[in-house]
């Protein structure tokens, strides 16, 4: 017990809250985790342009890789441009209503249409060129060709908006639709067929014909999956605008995810492919045989940096599983460790000699914004930076940490889904750049705002109930209007194991709570609740001093404390009780 009028007593270095341990990768995590997978894949392409130039393909991989790069991306990225451009023009045009666009305004649509569908056209005509695909002269007489190929001209302000359009880029159109038939040709014709008999419809197929199939393939299956999902219970309370762009969304996932097929099966990258996949193919074929592998130097390289990487991403799966797996049995250590060591707030110099002022207090309040800013801002960021660079120092790489921490909360009940999966969140995750959030049952892909809706939604429902003294809320309303976590009901438990399973569930939740201010001060998203000054103060262990008591319960200060003040107070009122008055 502190007599009245004593002196707290000087702390020179602030120790932590709660101990943590300061852990360190192994000399051989670090190893296994210092090249990156970009590091890697770079290796991997130089090995690639070493066999190339050893086997003297090197020019004819360069000048494939320059036509692939003009045709599949910069033609086709072309395509999509004008499309994309065409749909927007439309999609105003439908939105506002003819009758309401003016006659100049119709007149920059049309422009505008005619020159994204014209961009469009060339751009197939073009790839047809590159990749010497079959074109058609629709008007014979008018197709502006070359004297000594035959092929299209496009060479010239007049041909490339007037005199392209008698050409017809049929190469283009043929490719798109045997991507969009073949896969249901081989699901229902050419594999049955070969289970069914002794020939292979398939054998004889050329590379262009597969690339189709795998293109087609990818298509679907992501056309198909959109499709369920849409109608799947998740989204079965969708309104109709959200329905429409839905399927808008899903169409263009689609055709992302087969363009994304088209350009890793064009012929440069099918070559660098065909590279990492011989040397195996080579050792089986040489282990079959009971031979030693021919391979070059390039290749064992490669195998050692493939071999390598995977080590990597099994070591970087095995890291977050167990992370997720010691995450609950790390909180469960810091509760009882908290019981066992509570922590307590710390008092101004002459706490008990000094009586509340006006004075500034020593944290920047909400009426200096500036002030705010600056320190606050700075221990922020400080706090970020030191517990990020323990998680790196711990993990060795910052490829083993989260990119995004993942939440899956019921609307109906939210609260108790949210403080239960923060409490099993690893740190790492806690730390992670990005919250995404998907609340059961609701439509919605989170780009900020589920994960807006959801801070405020936690916080408004921790505020319900706190006005009610007697209730079960984590939070309470303090006598000056403000929130303070409501005490317990159970005094003098310092271990867990003496807490009854209630209170040890309740211990948990302020945990969670503490974890989700966390949260909100790290992603600077602001919370609609009001804590008092002086929990404030507590939390950032800033010491608290007898202006904070008077504002937190003007009552209790003049009742209790401002007569203990007074000059003899602590001698009438210890005559008053018959005993001396001790803290």
């Amino acid at each position: 017990m502190t007599a009245v009028g004593e002196q707290p007593t000087e702390v020179d270095e602030r120790q932590p809250l709660l101990p943590r341990p300061h852990r360190t990768a192994s000399p051989c995590a670090r190893c296994l985790l210092f090249p990156s997978g970009q590091h890697i894949l770079l290796l991997l392409f130089c090995c690639f342009l070493v066999n190339l130039a050893l086997d003297g393909q090197l020019r004819v991989w360069a000048r494939s890789a320059i036509v692939s790069f003009h045709a599949d991306f910069g033609c086709v990225g072309g395509i999509l441009v004008s499309v994309l451009f065409a749909g927007m023009a439309l999609a105003s045009i439908t939105f506002d209503g003819p009758e309401a666009v003016s006659c100049m305004g119709m007149v920059g649509y049309l422009f505008f249409l005619f020159f994204s569908a014209m961009l469009c056209w060339n751009s197939m005509l073009r790839i047809c060129l590159l990749h010497k695909l079959p074109t058609h002269c629709a008007f014979p007489g008018y197709c502006p060709q070359d004297q000594e190929s035959g092929k299209p001209d496009l060479t010239g302000i007049i041909r490339i908006t007037v005199l392209a359009w008698t050409w017809v880029p049929t190469g283009i159109f043929t490719a798109v639709g045997g991507a969009l038939w073949r896969p249901w040709y081989f699901i229902f014709y050419a594999l049955p067929h070969g289970l069914l008999s002794t020939s292979r419809p398939w054998s004889s197929w050329l590379w262009s014909r597969w690339r189709e199939l795998i293109v087609g393939s990818v298509f679907w299956f992501c056309f198909i999956l959109v499709g369920v999902v849409m109608w799947s219970r998740s989204f079965a309370h969708a309104g109709t605008s959200d329905r429409r762009f839905l399927r808008v969304a899903g169409l263009g996932i689609s055709i992302a995810c087969a363009l994304t097929a088209f350009w890793l099966t064009a012929d440069p990258v099918m070559s660098f492919w065909s590279f990492l996949a011989h040397p195996w193919i080579a050792i089986f074929e040489a282990v079959k045989a009971g031979t030693i592998p021919s391979l070059g130097c390039e290749e064992w390289i490669a195998i050692c940096l493939m071999v390598w990487d995977v080590g990597r991403m099994l070591f970087i799966m095995a890291s977050a599983r167990f992370e997720q797996w010691s995450a609950r049995a790390r909180m469960e250590e810091v509760l009882r460790e908290a019981l066992a060591h509570p922590f307590r707030a710390e008092l101004e110099q002459g706490f008990a000699k000094t009586a509340p002022s006006a004075a500034p207090s020593s944290v920047p309040g909400p009426g200096d914004p500036e002030a705010s800013k600056g320190k606050i801002g700075e221990m922020h960021q400080a706090l970020i930076k030191a517990r990020k660079q323990n998680l790196l120092d711990q993990f060795s790489s910052s490829s083993i940490l989260p990119s995004s921490m993942r939440l899956r909360v019921r609307r109906d009940h939210l609260l108790e889904d949210s403080l239960a999966a923060l409490l099993e969140k690893p740190v790492s995750e806690l730390l992670a750049p990005r919250v995404n959030v998907l609340f059961e049952g609701e439509p919605g892909f989170d780009v900020g705002g589920l994960t807006r809706d959801w801070f405020d939604s936690v916080g408004r429902a921790l505020a319900d109930g706190a006005n009610d003294a007697k209730g079960s809320s984590l939070l309470v309303v303090a006598p000056d209007q403000t929130l303070i976590p409501r005490p317990s009901q159970c005094k003098d438990i310092d271990a867990m194991e003496m807490a009854t399973p209630e209170l040890q569930g309740r211990f948990r939740y302020f945990m969670s709570l503490g974890r989700f201010m966390a949260l909100a001060v790290f992603h600077e998203n602001p919370l609609p609740l009001s804590f008092a000054f002086v929990l404030c103060k507590y939390l950032l262990r800033v010491p608290v001093g007898m202006e904070d008591v008077k504002q937190l319960d003007p009552a209790f200060y003049s009742g209790r404390v401002e007569q203990v003040l007074r000059s003899g107070g602590p001698e009438q009122i210890a005559v008053a009780l018959g005993e001396p008055l001790t803290f």
